[in-house]
């Protein structure tokens, strides 16, 4: 994720499970979210590359991203 401009620090914990979905627990402070695949995929459609869509998933999910 750092080649996206997104910090190691903030991903708190991701998924190995094999059997399961891929998803990453995301903390900037005190906020914390889970982004999943699905969800990814869904930003994925409206933007046009990965490093966009991470981009606009953390805008809006922390308001203080920039």
């Amino acid at each position: 994720m750092d080649k996206l401009g997104i910090a190691y620090g903030i991903v708190s914990e991701f998924s190995y499970n094999p059997e399961e979905l891929p998803s990453w627990i995301i903390s900037i402070e005190d906020s914390e979210i889970v982004l999943t695949s699905a969800i990814l995929f869904q930003y994925l459609k409206r933007r046009q590359n990965l490093k966009d869509a991470l981009t606009h998933f953390m805008r809006d999910h922390f308001s203080y991203f920039n």
